[in-house]
């Protein structure tokens, strides 16, 4: 199914707090399978709740929002995003930017466009708060993530390493 096709019945929204349970399930998920790509991931279940927390925190004080995607009144996937501002980093020109982070659809739901319709409530965000770029992060395992990222037009910028002692 292309992104064309998606159900016009699958709405890209704002989170409200009545959608709090959901989307402390959707963390979970999402935290569980980044734990099976990289296995010092904690379980979703231990966190959910306080990343939430720190979720709304974030948003709060940097403009932000999450978005929940729903069909029929469920909730099946999120994303979020808020305005960062590096005003100590000399070495690039980026100082002001939109970030996104934590993009999950449920497994049920996957490849049918609700992942780009993300990507566009975003972009939608991020003009309408004058950023001229928007960044994120993807564990380098997570080929799905990436690989939808660079059909959206994002690119490698810069790439971390872990070693363990």
């Amino acid at each position: 199914m292309t992104n064309i096709d998606m159900p016009k019945r699958i709405l890209i929204k704002e989170y409200r707090a009545k959608d709090k349970d959901r989307v402390v399930d959707c963390i979970k998920a999402l935290q569980n399978h980044e734990r099976v790509l990289e296995k010092d991931r904690v379980r979703g279940e231990v966190i959910a709740k306080k990343y939430l927390g720190q979720l709304l925190t974030k948003c709060r004080k940097n403009h932000g929002k999450i978005y929940v995607a729903v069909l029929k009144n469920k909730i099946i996937g999120m994303a979020s995003v808020w305005i960062e501002k590096e005003t100590h980093d000399i070495t690039s020109d980026i100082k002001r930017y939109a970030y996104f982070s934590d993009l999950f659809v449920s497994s049920d739901y996957r490849r049918r466009g609700i992942g780009k319709n993300f990507f566009r409530k975003i972009q939608q965000y991020a003009k309408a708060n004058k950023a001229r770029f928007i960044k994120c992060e993807a564990l380098s395992k997570n080929k799905p993530m990436r690989h939808l990222m660079e059909q959206d037009g994002f690119r490698e910028y810069e790439i971390g390493y872990l070693k363990k002692l």
